[in-house]
């Protein structure tokens, strides 16, 4: 391509895979835009049985550099999203609710820096921390997952305030995870090494998770993630790139 790259990668997973029914043919493509500083990446999937598909990334993200040694608390994050699928006891297993972020910890619809927010969340996770899925403004009740995929629209901004980075998360999935990396390794943990040595630690970094929401099979208010012979699962994720 003229403006930049783009690589493809299958995997076939057979009947039966993990319990799952069905021979599923899933296909990833990543398409880097050097000019834009973008990065596109297209998920699909085909079946020849009914059978659940989400398929998403959990890349982690420090926009002030992985090698840093700077958690991401003081990133600023604004997240595009007025309702959130409330979990049992902070389990982060949805409890079939859709509830409005107005007036909870979960309301970060302005910028706002993590490091002020983080501690206040009702979570199980020791620290505490997000892990929870929000609706995208895709729609809700969101279409089905096979429909014809409408535009992408932003979910997430955050700026690295070392760097200046800001980062703007885009997709048409009707959901998102929300994670702040709270399982990474705590101090007395054995430690993550990364890319040049790297060490990778609790809230070391973030995760946006574009997706089908969880427990979709379970409850009949969620869209439905559920995919047949002859339909095509589809959804995008956009990464954008700027500095301040």
């Amino acid at each position: 391509m003229m403006d930049g790259e783009a690589a493809a990668m299958n995997i076939k997973s057979p009947d039966g895979d993990q319990g799952f029914p069905g021979n599923v043919d899933a296909w990833v493509i990543y398409k880097l835009m050097w000019n834009e500083n973008r990065m596109e990446i297209t998920f699909l999937a085909t079946t020849d049985k009914a059978t659940p598909i989400s398929l998403t990334t959990h890349a982690y993200f420090n926009l002030d550099g992985h090698s840093s040694s700077k958690l991401i608390t003081d990133h600023i994050v604004t997240l595009d999203a007025d309702y959130y699928t409330p979990d049992y006891n902070n389990t982060i297993v949805p409890t079939g609710q859709v509830a409005s972020v107005a007036g909870t910890t979960f309301d970060l619809r302005k910028p706002t820096r993590i490091g002020d927010v983080i501690d206040k969340v009702p979570s199980a996770d020791v620290p505490t921390g997000y892990d929870i899925n929000y609706v995208t403004r895709v729609g809700y009740p969101a279409p089905k997952i096979t429909d014809p995929a409408p535009k992408p629209v932003p979910i997430a901004t955050l700026t690295g305030p070392a760097t200046g980075i800001t980062m703007t998360v885009s997709s048409n999935a009707p959901g998102f995870e929300w994670y702040t990396g709270n399982h990474l390794p705590g101090p007395s943990d054995p430690q993550i090494s990364g890319k040049g040595g790297a060490k990778y630690v609790r809230r070391g970094g973030f995760a946006v998770e574009p997706q089908s929401w969880p427990m979709s099979l379970k409850y009949s208010n969620f869209p439905s993630n559920i995919v047949r012979p002859g339909e095509i699962y589809e959804h995008q994720l956009i990464w954008d790139f700027s500095t301040k």
